[in-house]
């Protein structure tokens, strides 16, 4: 099994897996979100102090601690968000000649849908703006918000989330844009 940060492909740390059990030791300095992928399936968790039981398959779950159980539910409504995609997408009729139609049957779906999603993510985010789940909520809410809105999240959030890396990595990439916006020196 490999731990791995969110988004990242590169392991940060290894255990061997026995009887379908893995073992991952040590102490969390501040609790952050790292991923677990072993064969071919993944989930993401909360890596903090605590017996961490983590379940990989097509369900997997993450339980032990506060945060994690948290995560679990977090990452039971991005399956089902998944599943709502894929059936609407099944449904589609694509041999149908006029393509414009495919689209706006698409874009009549996707508005709503995402309006949905970014609720769900916003709720969690605001409900933990001071800790790793506020962080990835964060981090989801990218996908559906535009720079103000980014910030105004950002303003909001308490310092564990604003130091994230990705976090700062986002807010250096909108001080740069707005130094080199139209009409700027």
């Amino acid at each position: 099994a490999y731990m791995m940060e969110l988004g990242s492909r590169t392991p940060i740390d290894s255990a061997v897996i026995e009887n379908g059990k893995f073992v991952f030791e040590g102490k969390a300095d501040t609790a952050v979100v790292r991923q677990i992928m072993a064969n071919r399936f993944g989930t993401a968790l909360i890596l903090e102090n605590g017996n961490i039981n983590v379940e990989l398959g097509p369900n997997g779950k993450v339980t032990g601690t506060l945060l994690n159980d948290k995560m679990s539910e977090v990452m039971t409504k991005e399956r089902e968000f998944g599943q709502e995609y894929r059936d609407f997408a099944n449904g589609v009729d694509r041999n149908a000649t006029n393509r414009d139609s495919i689209m706006k049957i698409f874009d009549d779906f996707m508005k709503p849908f995402n309006e949905k999603n970014k609720a769900f993510y916003e709720e969690t985010f605001k409900a933990n703006k001071d800790n790793a789940l506020g962080a990835y909520a964060l981090s989801t809410l990218l996908r559906f918000s535009g720079t103000e809105e980014f910030e105004s999240y950002y303003n909001e959030a308490g310092e564990v989330v604003k130091n994230y890396p990705f976090v700062q990595k986002k807010i250096a990439q909108i001080e740069n844009t707005k130094k080199t916006a139209e009409g700027m020196p």
